[in-house]
């Protein structure tokens, strides 16, 4: 598809007032539903630079960090994401957020790496086209820097890509593009899933049939999620960061619900209301076109993982 090259007003923000302006000043960290303890790493020390649970980006919003698509990680936080990109210097982040009718990016040591300017790059709702575009940008620093991204559109998800360049008027840009962090839509369809259950159907040799497990099981529902995209569906132990299992759906159209959606049955087994030990796993989907993760729900359960 056709690049675009928009000219659009935008602001540099100092580094140190983006990322440390407080957005709820004073937020017990108790309040947040993820543990902070499970932000950790580069992504949880530069969070905690901004400013932690009273940064822009606030609580995190899942318990685990993914896989960039250029190595790294990438993390989720109820306003925004953090990315670390090594393949753009080793300590080298990204990270954006929602702030008012404006989005945030910022992005800062590259080093051994630095450049003459930086591209911005930002697709709507996970895919580029002629009205989404990018800028070049002056950093703040050859290895930092950051972009105002003025009057976004609140029915739309973002996401934004940086690259270090030289010479600009015959730009080299040898380390390409970032990973990706996305803000997604304020208002309209968001992903979100919930549980409902099923059971397996019985064997049947002629007239006589049997079941292995009359115990019901958990099937994920989605909607809000990229048409055709590839989604994947995480479990972990309740207050964990590792997901213990892991499926893959596709996100279709199905009428009655919000952009993509889906349905798929996984082994875990519902034993709600047991008598038995059991226990509570966290269950939350990834839309792996946006970046967008849905909310968590949780079940009890009452088999080994």
């Amino acid at each position: 598809m056709k690049r675009s090259l928009l000219t659009m007003t935008f602001a540099i923000c100092a580094l140190t007032f983006c990322s440390l302006g407080s957005a709820h000043a004073g937020r017990d960290q108790s309040a947040c539903q993820i543990p902070v303890s499970t932000v950790y790493g580069l992504i949880g020390n530069w969070w905690r630079q901004m400013g932690e649970t009273n940064s822009k980006l606030g609580c995190p919003s899942t318990n685990d960090e993914v896989d960039g698509p250029k190595g790294g990680r990438i993390r989720q936080f109820v306003n925004g994401q953090i990315a670390w990109t090594p393949s753009t210097g080793p300590q080298s982040m990204q990270a954006v957020w929602r702030d008012g009718p404006n989005i945030v990016v910022a992005w800062q040591d590259t080093s051994p790496f630095n450049y003459d300017f930086f591209i911005v790059r930002w697709d709507k709702d996970g895919g580029h086209d002629e009205g989404d575009g990018q800028v070049n940008v002056q950093g703040e620093t050859r290895t930092r820097g950051s972009f105002v991204y003025r009057n976004a559109d609140p029915a739309i998800n973002y996401t934004f890509y940086i690259e270090g360049c030289d010479d600009l008027g015959n730009s080299t840009c040898r380390q390409g593009w970032s990973n990706p962090v996305s803000t997604w839509a304020t208002k309209g369809q968001t992903p979100r899933i919930w549980l409902t259950r099923w059971v397996e159907e019985p064997k049947c040799d002629g007239n006589i049939c049997t079941t292995t497990n009359d115990v019901p099981r958990v099937k994920v529902n989605g909607e809000g999620f990229t048409r055709g995209s590839e989604v994947l569906i995480t479990v972990s132990v309740h207050g964990s960061h590792r997901a213990s299992e892991s499926y893959q759906v596709a996100a279709e159209y199905h009428r009655g619900y919000g952009r993509g959606s889906f349905g798929k049955n996984i082994g875990i087994l519902d034993c709600t209301g047991s008598q038995g030990s059991t226990t509570i796993m966290d269950i939350a989907a990834f839309d792996r076109t946006t970046g967008f993760w849905s909310n968590v729900t949780s079940v009890r359960t009452c088999q080994t993982l």
